[in-house]
């Protein structure tokens, strides 16, 4: 388990969550709501990770489409006690961030952050 704290303000980048931890990721959001947008993942973001490989260390996505190759954004809303899995396609096939705001706008409804506290679970 990891504890994060996050003022008004802070955020964290895009990406993929190292490829030295197996399938199956956590998050539980506490404290503050705040948006986490997700993006197809490249090649280059799943090699920045540690894959070794874009083809054979990385599970396939059971999509249709090749989600790495289109624009989508999909924007969650996390509020506090909220829990956020992510495996497979979620895991290996898109970034996750937070971007560094103070203000999440979300269905058009402005959220101001307050102190946000994430506990990530993770194995390895």
């Amino acid at each position: 388990i990891i504890g994060n704290m996050y003022r008004p303000g802070d955020g964290i980048k895009p990406h993929v969550d190292l490829a030295r931890f197996e399938d199956g990721i956590g998050i539980i959001s506490l404290g503050s709501s705040c948006v986490m947008q997700f993006r197809p993942a490249t090649a280059q973001d799943r090699l920045a990770s540690g894959f070794t490989s874009t083809e054979s260390t990385i599970p396939p996505s059971n999509s249709t489409t090749n989600v790495a190759e289109s624009s989508d954004l999909v924007n969650v809303f996390l509020e506090p006690g909220d829990v956020l899995a992510m495996s497979k396609a979620a895991r290996y096939h898109w970034t996750h961030a937070i971007p560094e705001t103070e203000m999440d706008v979300f269905d058009q409804v402005a959220y101001p952050r307050g102190l946000r506290i994430s506990l990530t679970l993770r194995r390895v």
